[in-house]
């Protein structure tokens, strides 16, 4: 075989093998765009399939949950604030706050030592009119709040709130606040008593803070009643320390401490 003849053998060859890859690329190619068509009706068909349509175009009237019907206090029945704020306090309500507040004002007074001076002297029993003020107030309170309470009463051009000013004093506001109550407590229940904590009461000796102790839970009940000095002498002598409170006790004012009604 001439070298001519060889050559033109390898060159029909090699024309042969590229016109072959040719093909498989050709091929490759529609293969992806085939497999890239898919993919969007693929994506296509899942946005279809994706979309919600609703059940029904007809109108929502039903109603559920709570129906309240507010009761309107104008000629022409139209329903005002005050009605939706007087539907939820109600007479029973205010009346039930007057009764309580008047009765815990009583009972303070009776079992409390009064100075002479104390403005509790100035207390006089409340009306529900005065009641429903008071109670405006309050709410007038939580939605313009102030840094102090008796800047409600000041006249300055910077706080001060007309409304209240002129609704009640300050002193008198603050006597109401003081008795406000909702309930007798008087009308204490038996209870079983459950733990609290499990402190221990111990007797210490030796010990220089133990002599002249008094017992903490003494001292504290005769505040309530007694000045300082007095509640200090009237407080019992005692060794007996709980370290986990680091306080002294005895032993009756330690059980009502680390005890209570269930």
């Amino acid at each position: 075989m001439s070298f001519e003849e060889t050559d033109s053998e390898e060159s029909v060859s090699s024309r042969s093998e590229v016109s072959s890859l040719d093909d498989d690329f050709d091929r490759i190619h529609l293969e992806s765009e085939s497999s890239d068509e898919e993919m969007i009706n693929d994506e296509v068909d899942s946005n279809i399939w994706n979309e919600i349509k609703p059940e029904s175009d007809d109108e929502f009237m039903e109603d559920y949950g709570l129906v309240e019907e507010v009761t309107s206090t104008s000629e022409d029945n139209t329903i005002d604030p005050i009605d939706c704020y007087r539907h939820f306090i109600t007479d029973e309500i205010i009346e039930l706050m007057v009764r309580e507040t008047n009765r815990y004002a009583e009972q303070y007074l009776q079992t409390h030592e009064i100075s002479r001076r104390s403005k509790f002297r100035q207390w006089e029993p409340t009306t529900d009119e005065e009641m429903l003020k008071f109670f405006g107030i309050i709410i007038e309170m939580g939605l313009v709040q102030m840094p102090k309470l008796k800047y409600y009463w000041s006249s300055s051009q910077l706080y001060g709130s007309e409304i209240i000013r002129s609704a009640m004093s300050r002193e008198r506001f603050e006597l109401l606040l003081k008795f406000w109550h909702f309930t007798n407590n008087n009308n204490k229940k038996s209870h079983s008593k459950r733990k609290l904590a499990d402190h221990k009461l111990e007797e210490k000796e030796g010990y220089m803070r133990n002599v002249g102790r008094r017992c903490a839970g003494c001292y504290e009940k005769g505040r309530e009643e007694q000045s300082r000095e007095a509640s200090n002498a009237a407080a019992k002598k005692v060794k007996t320390f709980c370290s986990d409170c680091d306080k002294f006790f005895c032993l009756e004012c330690f059980n009502d401490k680390h005890y209570t009604m269930k």
